[in-house]
C-alpha cells in the first residue's frame, strides 16, 4: 500500500500549476501532504523509530519552520506570508513520510522501486522538455506549465534554472544506480542523453 502512496506522491508533483476551484493554491500543496500522511499512518511504529533515530534533524527542520512561522506572523504582508508557509509547510510533512518509507528495513528489490520511480519520473519531466522545444505552444504546456518570460526551456518546472537543477540530479542519480547495478547500461545511455541535452535546453 505504500508503493501505491509513493507513486500517487510522484504523479501528484507534477501537478503544480493546476488549482482547486474557488481556492488560490495548487492541488499538489493539498495532495502531497495528505498521502505523505498515508505512508506515516502505514508505518506507525517505523514511525517512532524514524524520530528516535533521526531527532536532530528533525529538531532542527522544525526549529527553521517554527522561525518561518513567527516571521509569517510579524510581517508586514502577513496574508502573503502565511499562504506561502502553509504552502511551504507541506514539504516538511512529504520529507518526514520519504524518511520514514527509507527507514523501513526494506528488502534491496524494494529499494530499487523507489529509485527507478523517481529516476523514471525525471524522465518524463526532461521528455515534457523535448516536446516544449519542439512544439512550445502546445495545450499540454498551457495546462501545466508555469508562465514563464524566459526563453529557454523549463517543461513543466517554474523556470528554467529549476528544471536544469533536476535534470542535474536526474543524470547524477542515473550514474550512481548504473554503478550499483539498479539500472542497465542501455538505460542509463537513454538517461544521459535526456539529461545531458535538457541542460543545454535549459
Amino acid at each position: 500500500m505504500t508503493n501505491i502512496f509513493f507513486l500517487l506522491i510522484l504523479f501528484s508533483s507534477l501537478l503544480g500549476r493546476l488549482k482547486f476551484p474557488g481556492l488560490n493554491i495548487g492541488i499538489h500543496y493539498l495532495l502531497l501532504p495528505a498521502l505523505s500522511f498515508g505512508i506515516i499512518s502505514l508505518s506507525l511504529k517505523d514511525t517512532r523509530e524514524t524520530i528516535k533515530k533521526n531527532k536532530i534533524i528533525l529538531m532542527s527542520l522544525g526549529l527553521l519552520y517554527l522561525w518561518m512561522w513567527v516571521s509569517s506572523l510579524f510581517s508586514q504582508f502577513p496574508t502573503t506570508a502565511i499562504t506561502y508557509s502553509l504552502k511551504y509547510s507541506s514539504y516538511f510533512i512529504l520529507f518526514f513520510a520519504f524518511l520514514v518509507l527509507t527507514f523501513k528495513r526494506l528488502k534491496t528489490s524494494s529499494l530499487t522501486f523507489y529509485y527507478r520511480c523517481i529516476l523514471y519520473l525525471l524522465q518524463i519531466i526532461a521528455i515534457f522538455g523535448f516536446l516544449e522545444a519542439l512544439v512550445p505552444n502546445h495545450w499540454i504546456f498551457e495546462l501545466l506549465k508555469f508562465p514563464s518570460f524566459y526563453p529557454q526551456i523549463g517543461s513543466i518546472m517554474q523556470n528554467p534554472n529549476q528544471f536544469g537543477v533536476i535534470m542535474g540530479i536526474g543524470l547524477c542519480l542515473s550514474l550512481i544506480l548504473e554503478k550499483q547495478n539498479k539500472i542497465s547500461q542501455i538505460e542509463l545511455y537513454i538517461s544521459e542523453f535526456l539529461f545531458l541535452i535538457c541542460i543545454a535546453f535549459s
